[in-house]
């Protein structure tokens, strides 16, 4: 009888220190991750890439280190949230080299060079600006080639000839950037 009362206080023992051990290993956990997350929204928001996503992202990257970008992950990171990534990443290259807090001459702010009065605020976040310099283009293309359209982007509704130039340097760009991103690799197993 003696023993059977050792055993279940021991039992209960048991149970109780699993009980504390497993509750400080949840809130460590609980801390860790919260954390993690922290740190990892600050550059990677909400998702976690995917390796597609990050097959991009190591590509862009590269692309914009050769360019000059001082913030070439940032970027990289913002262009492959687009639609049109060669044609956003060119326009960054050629706006700003990739420069998410540029200003020009006229009061053009980010790395797409947006003109406040004429497209709104321009946020700090170059995933923000590369959004908001698509929305702009494809507004744009919505009545114009892709040429036309880019030359809008940078001369208004009736650009002048050196607008042209513009638009044939970024789709000129556009292109090395697309032949040089490495092929994916298809399993058909």
């Amino acid at each position: 009888m003696y023993e059977q009362g050792w055993n279940d206080i021991r039992k209960q023992n048991y149970w109780k220190k699993l009980l504390k051990e497993t509750s400080q290993l949840f809130i460590l956990i609980v801390v860790m991750f919260g954390l993690l997350k922290c740190s990892v929204d600050t550059i990677v928001p909400d998702k976690i890439p995917s390796p597609t996503v990050n097959h991009k992202i190591e590509h862009y990257k590269k692309v914009f280190t050769e360019y000059g970008s001082p913030v070439p992950e940032q970027m990289a990171y913002a262009v492959s949230k687009t639609k049109r990534q060669h044609i956003m990443a060119a326009m960054a290259i050629v706006e700003s080299n990739g420069t998410p807090w540029a200003v020009g001459k006229s009061g053009e702010k980010g790395a797409f060079q947006v003109i406040e009065s004429d497209w709104g605020k321009v946020s700090q976040s170059p995933e923000k600006q590369a959004i908001q310099a698509e929305r702009i283009l494809e507004e744009l293309l919505k009545t114009k080639d892709l040429r036309t359209g880019l030359a809008c982007y940078n001369g208004g509704s009736s650009p002048p000839k050196r607008s042209y130039i513009y638009a044939d340097k970024i789709l000129k760009i556009a292109r090395k950037i697309y032949e040089k991103q490495p092929q994916q690799r298809i399993n058909r197993g």
